[in-house]
């Protein structure tokens, strides 16, 4: 009786594993509300934004914002990263919310506003 017992324990905490394995978790992935920009998400504490090369852009600045302010907080040069064919830029560290990624090319050395792209919202999970 009491291997029985122990046989159903195993098996039911096998299948709540294998239950937990297979439970996604909803991830807020965004289109993107600007011509450039590719793929956009948040995520746990963090956000992303994917981005085609702006022509002329010698590099990049990004900022990110909570969507119901107007402040923008600079994203550190070290979380913009270039790859074959886009760049990439990551917000981390984030609280719970909704929020905004904005990215400007950088022309000259100057920041190029008018080719400014954004982000729709982004949902960041705790």
């Amino acid at each position: 009786m009491l291997r029985f017992k122990k046989r159903i324990c195993s098996v039911a905490l096998i299948l709540a594993m294998l239950v937990s394995l297979l439970t996604v978790v909803p991830v807020s992935a965004v289109a993107a509300s600007a011509s450039g920009i590719t793929d956009a998400a948040g995520w746990f504490e963090s956000a992303y934004a994917e981005w085609t090369p702006i022509s002329g852009a010698d590099s990049y600045n990004a900022y990110i914002s909570e969507e119901s302010a107007s402040q923008w907080t600079a994203i550190d040069a070290e979380l913009i990263r270039s790859y074959s064919g886009y760049y990439r830029v990551d917000a981390v560290g984030l609280k719970a919310g909704s929020y905004l990624i904005k990215i400007v090319p950088v022309i000259g050395g100057s920041e190029s506003t008018e080719s400014t792209l954004v982000t729709e919202a982004l949902t960041v999970s705790a």
